[in-house]
């Protein structure tokens, strides 16, 4: 872009910036206030700093304006390394989305037209911004139709015009990782138009319906192999495999993602539900669902571990209650009712079974946490609030504490309290099994 230097004309009602930034760079003429001519580095500098107070008060017309101004600087001020070099598209294209006069046109215009702005904007990136915009106006055929020009460079030169400068650029930059996400978001689109042309459910459709998965498929399929979180598209490929009932195909797709992403714990989890929607032994899963605890000892999928292993007669009690355990020392669950319920029934079918195994595991499990679990869920101030708020978790923390401390502890006797004051019987009834369980802690110590 090779404009002349132009003195730059803003008025302050246009501008409505209060403040002293603004009073930097104006004056006042013959009762006219003007903009001082910018002909050095710090007008331009002090022009970025208001645009960016525009953009944060949402000023999308003052915003307008300033950039206007800015663009009537000469390249030259860009080719300096000054601030505001890639600023310029990416507040251009913010103000444009958000600017109530702005039209689809006169993105679209911007979208070709910025890289005179920027040399050093991947033509990759460009594209996917734009397609991005159309996705969020609900233009999904439209952002197709952009994203398919990726198919050679040559037509995407043609569409987002590219400067020696930005060539020579190229040959640095991780090109190939945009051109990648170009085409995995090819396959993104390709699936929303799957499921929207799918959801219609018209014989003349079907054809296209078919096209659709193809190519879904076919570009999603390239970011299997490659090193990266690509969670976004692998879900999206899982379900269009499971669509067609190729639930091998499925198990596999989940399985190489998970062995070239070992870090992260969603590739576990989409291979452990594959595995499971296509029948997977008990003893796969629960291996499975042991790496994925032992990375994420908060997660839900605790309850179904648990599960699997007490149906698995060759696995004991230390097995299952640590991680009911490790579960509670998270804030996330500790006034949730299932994991309190869950560790309640395990102690109590521990102590009714007399298992002496089960009370050295509880135990032990206890030792670990006996200096601060007390004050955390077992709060003698707050006991009669749970049971006033909800007298099923009261229970089953009180059944907990029965077996952590004893019978007679503080939240114990304030929870049984509150319940005999309100006749809560059912209540009154599962405390008193719970202290009759207890007494085999004397035995087996």
């Amino acid at each position: 872009m090779c404009l002349k230097k132009e003195k730059i004309f803003i008025s302050r009602s246009t501008l409505n910036i209060p403040g002293t930034s603004s009073d930097k760079i104006m004056s006042r003429r013959n009762g006219e206030e003007h903009a001082e001519e910018c002909n050095g580095p710090g007008h331009f500098v002090t022009l970025l700093n208001l645009l960016k107070e525009c953009l944060l008060c949402h000023r999308w017309k003052q915003s307008g304006k300033i950039l206007s101004s800015l663009c009537l600087y000469p390249s030259a001020e860009y080719e300096k390394g000054m601030p505001g070099r890639e600023l310029i598209w990416k507040c251009g294209i913010e103000m444009l989305y958000h600017h109530p006069d702005a039209t689809y046109k006169d993105i679209s215009q911007f979208h070709s037209k910025r890289c005179q702005l920027d040399a050093k904007v991947s033509p990759y990136k460009r594209l996917l911004d734009h397609a991005f915009y159309l996705l969020s106006e609900q233009k999904v055929k439209e952002a197709y139709g952009v994203i398919k020009m990726k198919a050679t460079i040559g037509k995407l030169q043609q569409v987002y015009p590219r400067t020696s400068k930005q060539a020579e650029y190229e040959k640095h930059t991780l090109q190939n990782v945009w051109k990648d996400l170009v085409s995995a978001y090819t396959g993104v689109v390709a699936y929303m138009l799957w499921y929207q042309t799918g959801a219609e459910n018209s014989a003349d459709t079907k054809q296209e319906v078919e096209k659709f998965w193809e190519t879904a498929v076919l570009h999603l399929g390239q970011m299997t192999d490659k090193p990266g979180v690509w969670d976004v598209f692998i879900t999206k490929h899982l379900e269009l495999l499971c669509s067609k009932d190729q639930m091998e195909e499925a198990v596999e797709l989940a399985r190489k993602y998970c062995d070239t992403n070992a870090e992260n714990p969603n590739a576990h989890k989409y291979l452990y539900h594959q595995m499971k929607s296509n029948g997977a032994d008990t003893s796969s899963l629960i291996e499975i669902l042991k790496d994925i605890i032992n990375r994420l000892p908060s997660d839900e999928l605790v309850f179904e571990y648990v599960d699997l292993l007490r149906q698995e007669s060759k696995h004991c009690h230390k097995d299952y209650l640590p991680p009911l355990f490790n579960l509670l020392d998270y804030a996330c669950w500790r006034e949730e009712l299932k994991p309190w319920q869950a560790l309640a029934d395990r102690l109590c079918s521990i102590h009714l079974k007399k298992s002496r195994l089960g009370v050295k595991v509880m135990k032990s499990c206890w030792k670990q946490r006996q200096g601060w679990w007390g004050d955390y869920h077992f709060d003698t101030l707050h006991a009669s609030q749970i049971a006033k708020r909800d007298k099923l978790l009261a229970v089953q923390k009180a059944t907990v504490a029965t077996f952590l401390l004893n019978p007679d502890c503080g939240f114990v006797w304030e929870v049984t309290k509150y319940f005999s004051r309100h006749k809560k019987r059912k209540c009154l009834k599962r405390l008193e099994k719970a202290k009759e369980a207890h007494q085999f802690q004397h035995i087996a110590d």
